[in-house]
Protein backbone atom coordinates (compact mmCIF):
# COMPACT_ATOMS: atom_id res chain seq x y z
CA UNK A 1 0.00 0.00 0.00
CA UNK A 2 1.05 3.18 -0.97
CA UNK A 3 1.70 6.37 1.49
CA UNK A 4 -1.11 8.49 1.42
CA UNK A 5 -0.38 12.97 2.19
CA UNK A 6 -2.66 15.43 2.08
CA UNK A 7 -2.39 18.98 3.88
CA UNK A 8 -3.93 21.79 4.59
CA UNK A 9 -5.66 21.64 7.38
CA UNK A 10 -6.08 24.15 10.37
CA UNK A 11 -4.77 22.23 13.29
CA UNK A 12 -3.40 19.13 14.44
CA UNK A 13 -6.63 17.84 15.50
CA UNK A 14 -8.15 18.17 12.01
CA UNK A 15 -5.05 16.39 10.48
CA UNK A 16 -5.59 13.46 13.43
CA UNK A 17 -9.35 13.61 12.82
CA UNK A 18 -8.86 13.04 8.52
CA UNK A 19 -5.88 10.61 8.90
CA UNK A 20 -8.87 8.18 11.31
CA UNK A 21 -11.51 8.85 8.84
CA UNK A 22 -9.23 7.00 6.42
CA UNK A 23 -7.78 4.29 8.39
CA UNK A 24 -11.39 3.70 9.47
CA UNK A 25 -12.27 3.05 5.84
CA UNK A 26 -11.37 -0.57 4.46
CA UNK A 27 -8.09 -1.08 2.25
CA UNK A 28 -10.01 -1.19 -0.94
CA UNK A 29 -11.49 2.34 0.13
CA UNK A 30 -8.25 3.67 1.26
CA UNK A 31 -6.68 2.27 -2.61
CA UNK A 32 -9.56 4.75 -4.01
CA UNK A 33 -8.47 7.55 -1.86
CA UNK A 34 -5.09 7.64 -2.94
CA UNK A 35 -5.39 6.58 -6.86
CA UNK A 36 -5.90 9.16 -9.13
CA UNK A 37 -8.43 8.92 -11.99
CA UNK A 38 -5.81 9.37 -14.72
CA UNK A 39 -3.95 5.84 -12.69
CA UNK A 40 -6.88 3.84 -12.81
CA UNK A 41 -7.88 4.38 -16.20
CA UNK A 42 -4.70 2.84 -17.43
CA UNK A 43 -4.27 0.08 -14.97
CA UNK A 44 -8.01 -0.92 -16.18
CA UNK A 45 -6.70 -1.19 -19.32
CA UNK A 46 -3.63 -3.09 -18.74
CA UNK A 47 -5.53 -5.53 -16.86
CA UNK A 48 -8.90 -5.65 -19.38
CA UNK A 49 -8.43 -9.21 -21.05
CA UNK A 50 -11.16 -10.71 -23.39
CA UNK A 51 -11.36 -7.78 -25.55
CA UNK A 52 -11.27 -7.60 -29.21
CA UNK A 53 -8.08 -5.38 -30.31
CA UNK A 54 -10.14 -2.63 -32.17
CA UNK A 55 -12.39 -2.16 -28.90
CA UNK A 56 -9.20 -2.06 -27.13
CA UNK A 57 -8.01 0.92 -29.47
CA UNK A 58 -11.40 2.54 -28.81
CA UNK A 59 -11.02 2.59 -24.70
CA UNK A 60 -7.46 3.92 -25.12
CA UNK A 61 -8.34 6.44 -27.39
CA UNK A 62 -11.46 7.72 -24.79
CA UNK A 63 -8.90 7.43 -21.62
CA UNK A 64 -5.87 8.82 -23.22
CA UNK A 65 -7.43 11.79 -25.58
CA UNK A 66 -10.47 12.87 -23.23
CA UNK A 67 -10.78 11.51 -20.27
CA UNK A 68 -6.96 11.45 -18.46
CA UNK A 69 -6.52 15.31 -19.72
CA UNK A 70 -10.62 16.33 -18.56
CA UNK A 71 -10.74 14.46 -15.15
CA UNK A 72 -6.81 12.34 -14.64
CA UNK A 73 -5.56 14.63 -11.87
CA UNK A 74 -8.95 14.03 -9.41
CA UNK A 75 -9.22 11.26 -6.91
CA UNK A 76 -10.67 8.26 -7.81
CA UNK A 77 -12.40 8.19 -4.59
CA UNK A 78 -13.58 11.57 -4.42
CA UNK A 79 -15.31 11.79 -7.89
CA UNK A 80 -18.49 12.93 -8.30
CA UNK A 81 -21.35 13.59 -10.67
CA UNK A 82 -21.27 17.20 -10.73
CA UNK A 83 -17.52 17.16 -11.63
CA UNK A 84 -18.02 14.15 -14.88
CA UNK A 85 -20.62 16.63 -16.01
CA UNK A 86 -18.25 19.44 -16.19
CA UNK A 87 -15.42 17.54 -17.61
CA UNK A 88 -17.87 16.51 -20.06
CA UNK A 89 -19.30 19.98 -20.84
CA UNK A 90 -15.08 20.64 -21.33
CA UNK A 91 -14.63 18.02 -23.86
CA UNK A 92 -18.15 18.65 -25.65
CA UNK A 93 -16.19 22.22 -26.42
CA UNK A 94 -12.95 20.41 -28.10
CA UNK A 95 -13.11 19.65 -31.72
CA UNK A 96 -12.85 16.46 -33.40
CA UNK A 97 -10.23 15.92 -36.47
CA UNK A 98 -12.55 17.62 -38.84
CA UNK A 99 -12.31 20.87 -36.49
CA UNK A 100 -15.83 20.37 -35.24
CA UNK A 101 -17.37 20.14 -31.98
CA UNK A 102 -17.19 16.58 -30.63
CA UNK A 103 -20.44 15.07 -31.98
CA UNK A 104 -23.27 13.53 -29.46
CA UNK A 105 -21.90 9.78 -30.61
CA UNK A 106 -18.56 10.43 -29.43
CA UNK A 107 -19.43 11.55 -26.26
CA UNK A 108 -21.90 8.55 -25.59
CA UNK A 109 -18.36 6.11 -26.72
CA UNK A 110 -16.60 8.22 -23.64
CA UNK A 111 -19.39 7.90 -20.98
CA UNK A 112 -20.02 4.33 -21.68
CA UNK A 113 -15.49 3.88 -21.43
CA UNK A 114 -16.13 5.87 -18.33
CA UNK A 115 -18.63 3.54 -16.85
CA UNK A 116 -16.94 0.22 -17.69
CA UNK A 117 -13.74 1.66 -15.80
CA UNK A 118 -15.56 3.29 -12.85
CA UNK A 119 -18.17 -0.44 -13.10
CA UNK A 120 -14.88 -2.39 -12.45
CA UNK A 121 -13.53 0.07 -9.67
CA UNK A 122 -16.77 -0.71 -7.95
CA UNK A 123 -16.96 -4.08 -7.92
CA UNK A 124 -13.19 -3.95 -6.78
CA UNK A 125 -14.30 -2.01 -3.72
CA UNK A 126 -12.39 1.40 -4.63
CA UNK A 127 -15.76 3.47 -4.58
CA UNK A 128 -19.23 2.96 -3.50
CA UNK A 129 -21.02 4.09 -6.83
CA UNK A 130 -20.63 4.53 -9.95
CA UNK A 131 -20.62 8.63 -10.74
CA UNK A 132 -20.43 7.96 -14.35
CA UNK A 133 -23.92 6.37 -14.64
CA UNK A 134 -25.61 10.02 -13.13
CA UNK A 135 -24.02 11.90 -16.50
CA UNK A 136 -26.29 13.29 -18.21
CA UNK A 137 -25.08 14.10 -22.03
CA UNK A 138 -27.19 15.78 -25.33
CA UNK A 139 -29.10 13.23 -27.35
CA UNK A 140 -27.73 12.71 -30.60
CA UNK A 141 -30.53 14.39 -33.50
CA UNK A 142 -32.05 11.73 -35.00
CA UNK A 143 -33.09 11.67 -38.76
CA UNK A 144 -36.19 10.61 -39.67
CA UNK A 145 -36.81 7.44 -41.36
CA UNK A 146 -37.88 7.99 -45.46
CA UNK A 147 -40.23 5.15 -46.82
Amino acid sequence: MERVRRGGFESAAAAQRARDDLLALSQEEQAGRSWTVARWLRYWLSVKTGIRPTTRMHYTRDVERFLIPHLGSLVLGDLTIRQLNAAFTQIALTRNRLGQPQTPCTLQHVRTTLRAALGVAVRDGLIRDNPARGVELPHPDRVPARV
